[in-house]
């Protein structure tokens, strides 16, 4: 014989609570910097954000470095594209699921989730310049946070312009090591 929640629900005495799906951010942030593993990948969403932001140049550079005595790669990516503001930069460039250019048609990012692949990485620092102000942010160790369970932490700073012209400048250390 059932329970009596399960009867009363069967017969319209009991109401609907309206319940708020719950995420696990860091979960998901882990999920989708591991699916997006391929180097190629991590071009292709670069291309796609300079291009979005309406960049007429893109520069990609494949480097190794030495840091502290080993050979770390280092991805460099410069556009001339519009730049992120302070909020864009904080909210859909190292937040998860937020973009400017959902819904439009015309762009060709992955709308949220793409710059995650990034999350793969040592280091990422990213400085961006628009009309209005220049913002630098730094992310240490996040794909090692993912890993201790804790969502990685970016800082962001104003900076002086560090170009003559709008855009974005992104370095990223230690890809998929």
């Amino acid at each position: 014989m059932p329970d009596e929640s399960l009867r009363n629900s069967e017969t319209g005495n009991s109401e609907f609570v309206e319940i708020k799906p719950a995420v696990n951010a860091n979960a998901e942030f882990f999920e989708i910097a591991h699916d997006f593993g391929d180097a190629l990948e991590l071009v292709r969403e670069a291309i796609s954000n300079s291009l979005d932001a309406d960049a007429t140049e893109i520069d990609i550079r494949f480097d190794v470095e030495q840091i502290d005595g080993d050979g770390v790669l280092v991805i460099r990516i410069t556009d001339n594209g519009c730049g992120m503001s302070k909020e864009v930069l904080e909210r859909d460039f190292w937040g998860l699921g937020y973009s400017t250019s959902r819904g439009n048609p015309e762009k060709i990012g992955e709308k949220g989730h793409g710059t995650k692949i990034f999350l793969r990485s040592e280091k990422i620092v990213v400085k961006t310049q628009t009309q209005d102000a220049t913002w630098e942010s730094v992310c240490e160790t996040p794909m090692k946070k993912l890993y201790r369970g804790e969502i990685h932490a970016p800082r962001v700073r104003r900076i002086e312009n560090f170009r003559d012209q709008t855009g974005t400048e992104i370095v990223i250390y230690g890809y998929n090591k």
